[in-house]
Formats: structure tokens, C-alpha cells, sequence
């Protein structure tokens, strides 16, 4: 058998019996070896590092980690898994600016689904080649890859935090750039998504396994202000303003326009420095999978992701589906999973 796997799932082939029926195996291999890296499954907006670029990284890291044992940055747990010398170092290519990356120090360990991999990153311009440490050390950056939900009633993150900052929502993590990923092959600018779903969810493909909708993900990449989880904080009092802050960025959110975060948990409420440098603030971060305050009496509005064949009960499935992290999800969203996303589960949160 042959099988296709994407982050929305798997497309199996029915048996071939390669001995009696060599052409079909070799048909296959010619056909994969004229492919292009980029429709082999590649990124082709990465490639590897030079000897020079994975030095600066290095570099960069090291110097980090010497300012925080001198108290004169903030301690990010598994920045060190950066400086892993048995993993190449890459290239992240096609966004405002040029990025060098090593391992993850947060990946999943999914086959299929959203897919997030984290990197500390180093931001590359005129002045990298030739500066000191310290300059590199405050390029230094998050870089986020993952499969996100594309639906007609998502928006884009990019966008998601464009409105948000434009209405003055407090308690943001500063964004450097967030977009989709195109292919280098696609003329017409669509960006790289999965299409499992596709050959599931048609009228004359019925041999699926399964009665859940097949959900189309889309590659997006966010490059962030660096920012440091809940289990750095120092003491009591700046547990509460943290989380007053968040709670804070997550009530001016609705009132404001009406947005629901839908992720609450201790993963995405972080600390990131005040404008002055003199403190750590509480943020609310992730809010790809966030949407707006759902009305279950008309149909889903929003600014689509990617124009596609998804009706309207599938867009619909987007709003009332489970998001979220379950262990922080509320008793009624658990109870009841097809009950419309609203404000009171995100407090319970």
C-alpha cells in the first residue's frame, strides 16, 4: 500500500501485489523522484545554514545565557536545546526578514494536528556578520510554525492581532511578523495546506474511516518578541499581575470587538519586559485558534483564510468544535462539546 500522510490525516492506497504488478511501484518512484522539494513536503522557504550563520546563533544563545547567570536578562527554560551540536542548523527565508534556527525546545509529538514547533530564533540584517555579542543577543526572537485551522469564519493570526492592537487591546506579545507559507510551485499564491480532507469529504470518495469532519490546516509562521512562561516567576505578587493582565487583555478583547480566545491555560498566559525593561507584564499569547462571539441565528461571517468547497455546516463545526486545552476548558464546554464557544468559559478558563 501507499500512504499519504498530512497534518489532517492519512490517504491509503488499496493493496498492490508489486510482484505480479511491478509498473505501479515503479511508477510511483518515477513520478516521486520529478516532484519538487516543495511538493515532496519540504519547506522550501527554509534551507540550511552556512558554517558563519550557525555560529552567530550560537553566538547569540551563548552571550543570552551569560547575561542570565549575570542577572541581566530573564532565564527562558530549554534555551539551551538551541545550542544542540547534532542538529543542523537552518535558514527561515520569505518574511521580512532572514532567520537562523537549530532545534525546537518545544515541538509535538502529533502526526497530525495544529503540528507547533517553537525555536529561539536569530534575526539576521546589515549589521549581524560584523557585530559584538551583545547586539546578537538582543536579535534573538520565537519563532513559531504550525498547522492552523483554515475555516471560512477563522482569520488569519496576523490579522487577529492587527485588530487588536488597532483597538487598543492591552497585554499583547509583540509580533514581529505573521503570515502564511506559500509553495514556490504555486502560481497562484496559495499557501501550503493539507488535502486529506479533500479526498475525504467529496461525493465520490466514501471509503472513509472515520465520521469526524477532516479539517483543513494551513502552514503558518509567526516570528515574536521573546517571552517566558508562568513557571519563571519570581514570587507572589508577580504571579497576581501577571494573570491580571491576562485576564485584563482577555476582557478588552470582548468588549472591545466581541473576540473570544477559546485557549486559555498556563501555556499561553507569559511574561514578556515592560517598554521600560524594569519589569515583567503578563500577556495572553495564542490567539490563532480565537474567534468572534458566535450567532447561532445567522450564518458564520469573518475574513476567510482560503477560499475553498467547505460548506456551511463545516464552517459551523469551526465555532462549536472543542478548542483549546481540555484540562482548562470549562464544565459546560466539556459536558456539552457542541455548545457555541462564550465569554464565561474563556473566565472559567
Amino acid at each position: 500500500r501507499f500512504l499519504r500522510f498530512d497534518n489532517s490525516g492519512v490517504v491509503v492506497s488499496v493493496e498492490i501485489n508489486y510482484v505480479e504488478n511491478p509498473r505501479v511501484l515503479a511508477e510511483f518512484f518515477w513520478r516521486y523522484s520529478h516532484m519538487s522539494k516543495a511538493e515532496r513536503g519540504f519547506d522550501p522557504c527554509v534551507v540550511p545554514a552556512t558554517e558563519s550563520e550557525r555560529k552567530l546563533l550560537t553566538t547569540a544563545v551563548s552571550q543570552y545565557l551569560r547575561h542570565v547567570n549575570a542577572g541581566l536578562a530573564y532565564q527562558l527554560p530549554k534555551m539551551r536545546t538551541t545550542l544542540a551540536t547534532d542538529y543542523p542548523a537552518y535558514k527561515v527565508t520569505g518574511v521580512a526578514a532572514n532567520y537562523i534556527i537549530r532545534k525546537p525546545f518545544t515541538d509535538s509529538r502529533s502526526a497530525f494536528g495544529r503540528g507547533t514547533c517553537g525555536y529561539v530564533a536569530l534575526a539576521l540584517d546589515s549589521n549581524t556578520a560584523s557585530a559584538d555579542r551583545d547586539y546578537l543577543a538582543k536579535k534573538l526572537v520565537f519563532l513559531k510554525d504550525a498547522w492552523c485551522l483554515s475555516y471560512p469564519t477563522m482569520d488569519k493570526e496576523a490579522l487577529i492581532y492587527d485588530v487588536l492592537q488597532e483597538k487598543g487591546v492591552p497585554h499583547l506579545r509583540v509580533v514581529h511578523h505573521a503570515g502564511d507559507v506559500y509553495s514556490d510551485f504555486k502560481a497562484d499564491k496559495v499557501p501550503q495546506m493539507t488535502v486529506t480532507q479533500t479526498w475525504a469529504n467529496t461525493e465520490q470518495h466514501r471509503w472513509k474511516r472515520t465520521n469526524a469532519i477532516l479539517s483543513t490546516y494551513v502552514y503558518h509562521r509567526t516570528v515574536q518578541h521573546l517571552a517566558f512562561p508562568l513557571e519563571t516567576i519570581s514570587n507572589a505578587k508577580q504571579l497576581v499581575q501577571v494573570v491580571r493582565d491576562a485576564l485584563d487583555s482577555l476582557i478588552s478583547a470582548f468588549l472591545k470587538i466581541r473576540r473570544l480566545h477559546r485557549d486559555i491555560s498556563t501555556n499561553n498566559i507569559m511574561m514578556q519586559p515592560s517598554e521600560d525593561g524594569e519589569e515583567l507584564r503578563g500577556i495572553l499569547n495564542d490567539w490563532d485558534v480565537s474567534t468572534q462571539e458566535p450567532d447561532v441565528n445567522d450564518p458564520p461571517t469573518g475574513s476567510p483564510r482560503v477560499v475553498s468547497r467547505v460548506d456551511f455546516c463545516a464552517s459551523f463545526a469551526s465555532l462549536t468544535r472543542s478548542q483549546g486545552t481540555w484540562r482548562f476548558m470549562s464544565i459546560n464546554r466539556l459536558e456539552n462539546p457542541v455548545k457555541p464557544h462564550e465569554i464565561h468559559d474563556d473566565l472559567e478558563s
